[in-house]
């Protein structure tokens, strides 16, 4: 069995965070981009007359001024050159800048709405993986590049397709264009075009970066799963840690209070996952309805519930279905639900099959 294959377990809180130091994330680039993309359609056409104003300025001073005058008149071509230059880095910042700006800080916001505020390195340091070629030759194959590969190709497809149904659907707009060469009407009614153009592009974002958030998604916790055996070192490794069980202490005393873990001590039998969730079960037969849900607990509280078990004598049946539709299905306090009736009759079964075997031996 490949090492992937035994990796079957959500990831834990702590594992989570753990990668999270080293800058292993849940990210969709094309989130990010969509919101860049946003923002600067916006500064764009909410700027678009001061820029078409500056143009405007710039092409008649270039055209018409003292300098070019001059340069024509006295052949003076190396001030007019420094001219046109400088001239052109003014336009630049007064009209590119603000939307470069917009954009870098619509592409920073994009990133911390989803990962938050995150410094690391170790991204950076050097990975022999990295210049491996089996391992490059596996990335480039990879169903997570195969996926960034369809997903790109869906998007300059749809794009495409959709500048051609705009060229076509005002396929006479250009055609007089190029006979008349008019200028002013023709840019009123293709700025028309481009803003169509632009909210058509923005609602097939909106679903790809959606799309394309869940796949990440998907390929972030595939990524992150832990085998059993990481789940138990690491439980064993949180042990020792005087923070964590100061914690655990806290609220396993506030779950006590509620009455989640105290009642432990009265179960008949505890159903386990046998990590991930823990379920103590009361039933005393021709007193009870049904068996009743005395404590219930996830992860560190599913290990606390063993071990009072354990200390109390209390019969543990690993049982990963059972034990995850009781957790799920069933409050603190309630009676288990009709349909688990079959697979609860037979824990209980084998638990009183166990107790009477025991009695046996210790005669």
């Amino acid at each position: 069995m490949s090492e992937d294959s035994d990796k079957t377990e959500e990831p834990t809180e702590h594992k989570l965070q753990e990668a999270r130091k080293k800058g292993q994330v849940l990210k969709s680039q094309d989130v990010v981009m969509f919101v860049g993309m946003v923002a600067t359609f916006a500064v764009l056409f909410a700027y678009s007359k001061v820029m078409a104003s500056k143009v405007a300025e710039f092409a008649r001073d270039l055209y018409m001024g003292e300098v070019f005058r001059n340069a024509v008149n006295a052949d003076n071509l190396l001030a007019f050159l420094a001219s046109v230059f400088i001239k052109s880095l003014i336009l630049f910042a007064l009209v590119l800048m603000p939307i470069a700006i917009v954009a870098m800080l619509a592409g920073l916001i994009g990133n911390l709405a989803q990962i938050g505020f995150l410094f690391t390195f170790e991204p950076l340091s050097p990975k022999f993986s990295k210049i491996n070629p089996v391992e490059g030759f596996k990335r480039i194959f990879s169903r997570k590049s195969v996926v960034e590969l369809v997903k790109n190709a869906l998007k300059i497809g749809v794009i495409s397709y959709l500048v051609y149904l705009i060229i076509k659907g005002n396929e006479k707009l250009f055609i007089d264009f190029s006979r008349t060469w008019d200028f002013i009407p023709f840019l009123v009614e293709f700025r028309k075009i481009i803003e169509k153009m632009v909210w058509q592009v923005i609602g097939v974002f909106v679903l790809l970066a959606a799309f394309d958030y869940m796949i990440q998604r998907k390929f972030f916790m595939k990524d992150m799963r832990m085998s059993f055996k990481e789940l138990k070192d690491e439980y064993k490794e949180l042990e020792g840690d005087p923070h964590v069980k100061s914690k655990r202490r806290h609220m396993a005393q506030q779950l006590a209070m509620g009455g989640g873990i105290g009642r432990v001590q009265d179960a008949t039998a505890v159903v386990t996952n046998p990590v991930h969730y823990a379920v103590a079960l009361k039933y005393e037969h021709g007193k009870m309805q049904a068996p009743q849900v005395v404590a219930k607990g996830e992860r560190y509280f599913a290990e606390l519930i063993k071990t009072i078990a354990e200390k109390s004598d209390i019969p543990i049946v690993e049982n990963v279905e059972l034990a995850q539709l009781l957790y799920s299905k069933c409050k603190v306090g309630d009676y288990i639900p009709t349909e688990l009736y079959q697979a609860t009759a037979e824990v209980l079964a084998f638990v009183y099959k166990m107790k009477k075997k025991k009695k046996i031996i210790g005669r």
